[in-house]
């Protein structure tokens, strides 16, 4: 991500300003809405707790009008909710793909595809 986004700041209201004024530009330049996917950037310019407040409300993202991408496997906003390191983080990472399954997220970015999918599997059993 080209900025750090200030602590004090509403991560999700300025990751929405920044995406609509870009999505925006991509639509004035021809490019069809539905070939957009927006990536909020876990972790790029952004603290552990910024990273996981875009998680928690990935749902406002759905007013950009695109599908999603996340990728946040074992990225270290999960050091909130374990001392793991990097690469021994795989139910956190697994707790986050559920979630995200409930969230219908178009794509997301995994180091354990395998894993993942089967999280997701699950995932949409048990919701729908």
């Amino acid at each position: 991500f080209p900025v750090t986004i200030d602590e004090r700041e509403d991560v999700v209201l300025f990751l929405k300003k920044w995406a609509t004024e870009k999505i925006d530009r991509f639509i004035s330049s021809g490019i069809k809405k539905d070939r957009l996917i927006f990536d909020p950037g876990i972790g790029f310019g952004k603290t552990s707790k910024q990273s996981f407040e875009i998680i928690k409300r990935i749902d406002e993202f759905r007013e950009l009008g695109v599908d999603m991408l996340i990728g946040y496997s074992e990225k270290s906003f999960l050091t909130l909710f374990t001392d793991k390191p990097a690469g021994k983080r795989n139910i956190e990472t697994n707790a986050v793909t559920y979630f995200l399954a409930q969230k219908n997220v178009e794509y997301i970015r995994v180091h354990n595809a395998e894993e993942a999918k089967r999280t997701m599997k699950i995932a949409q059993d048990l919701i729908f």
